[in-house]
């Protein structure tokens, strides 16, 4: 989340006037490429956690999300960003999935999903307020580079806290099919006419105006009006 508030203004150091795609185009190719993957990610990666166990793939989630994020500290090109963006987006859907699935397995026992959901959505919408103006602060203080390696640290720090949480009773068995997903019952679900028009009327609303508005109309506007994090 540290990245969102200057991420179009980055991309926007490596666009080229000439080329197949244009300004605009180029500036919105990490965004794309970040939500795509993280989406594709989300829908098949319970496999890699119902195989791997909570705390491997979290563990390789933070890994990958360091990575990306060194990857995008020394990028000397617009395709080397949407890379690492790319891979950036796998690492965050490998731990949300990871962490999903430990609420849903340690808090089976005692009833308690609703309340340890809504913890987690708590705590990520309180990252999400915080982590983007902070992100911000930084990268106008220290510049972009020192803000990439300032979010590789903290993604880094937070393997240092969950590995001391114990795995559920029944993660990494790899003989368990529940939480695979098979393209037949997406298209199932896609086939249910509730769900349909609530993710045609409600959900992908939402996204466009998150990502077309939040991600990158408005930090452009802010740079071109020349504000900073602090007016």
């Amino acid at each position: 989340e540290m990245l969102r508030s200057f991420m179009p203004i980055y991309a926007k150091s490596f666009t080229a006037m000439s080329g197949h795609f244009g300004v605009d185009m180029q500036i919105a190719a990490p965004i794309v490429s970040y939500m795509l993957v993280a989406s594709f990610g989300l829908l098949f990666g319970a496999n890699v956690v119902s195989r791997f166990g909570v705390r491997r793939v979290f563990g390789a989630s933070v890994i990958v999300s360091a990575v990306s994020l060194f990857g995008l500290a020394v990028s000397g090109s617009l395709a080397e960003v949407v890379i690492w963006r790319s891979v950036g987006a796998l690492g965050y859907a490998f731990a949300t999935l990871a962490c999903y699935a430990f609420i849903v397995r340690t808090s089976q026992a005692t009833g308690s999903n609703t309340k340890a959901l809504a913890i987690f959505v708590f705590a990520v919408t309180a990252a999400c307020v915080i982590g983007a103006p902070l992100g911000g602060m930084i990268y106008d203080w220290f510049g972009v580079s020192v803000t990439f390696w300032f979010a590789a640290f903290v993604s880094l720090a937070s393997w240092g806290l969950f590995r001391k949480i114990p795995e559920p009773l029944d993660a990494g068995n790899t003989t368990s099919t529940s939480e695979n997903l098979r393209m037949s019952e997406l298209l199932l679900l896609l086939n249910n006419r509730p769900m349909f028009s609530a993710i045609m009327c409600a959900v992908l609303p939402g996204k466009l105006f998150m990502g077309g508005l939040l991600f990158y109309v408005t930090p452009l506007l802010l740079a071109k009006f020349q504000f900073s994090q602090w007016l």
